[in-house]
């Protein structure tokens, strides 16, 4: 009877394990994204991508008042569920920009470890936002 306890407990363990590498595997598969945000003169905020897009620029004016600005794999105000990413190359994310009194928040939608970033920007210090989140 022992021995059978022992073999159950080996196999729950084996599989527990299997179950660990697997989810493991998902996330280091993730295409990674490296973009840098910067807040310019009259609220223009200046969104450079360096890893995982397919824009290198994006340019665009923020207020209080404004829905949030959606950026993605392909850039600006890009229909939120196009799942597909041709080019296996890129990283595949969604989020959103507000701005939020005197900083900004954003939301992550797809292909983000994040939900919420809420962080103020410095003047000429951007702040660079990846899948895992800000660093200012």
């Amino acid at each position: 009877m022992k021995i059978t306890y022992v073999t159950i407990n080996l196999i729950l363990i084996l599989f527990s394990s299997s179950l660990l590498f697997s989810s493991e595997k998902v996330k280091n598969d993730e295409k990674e994204f490296l973009i840098s945000i910067e807040m310019l003169e009259n609220n223009e905020l200046q969104l450079v991508c360096t890893e995982g897009c397919a824009w290198e620029t994006l340019s665009f004016t923020l207020s209080n008042n404004e829905n949030d600005r959606m950026v993605n794999t392909y850039g600006l105000n890009v229909i939120e569920n196009q799942d597909t990413n041709p080019n296996k190359g890129l990283a595949l994310f969604l989020f959103s920009v507000q701005k939020s009194g005197n900083g900004l928040q954003l939301k992550g939608i797809k292909g983000t470890r994040w939900t919420d970033l809420n962080f103020s920007l410095r003047k000429d210090k951007p702040a660079s936002v990846d899948n895992a989140g800000v660093t200012l």
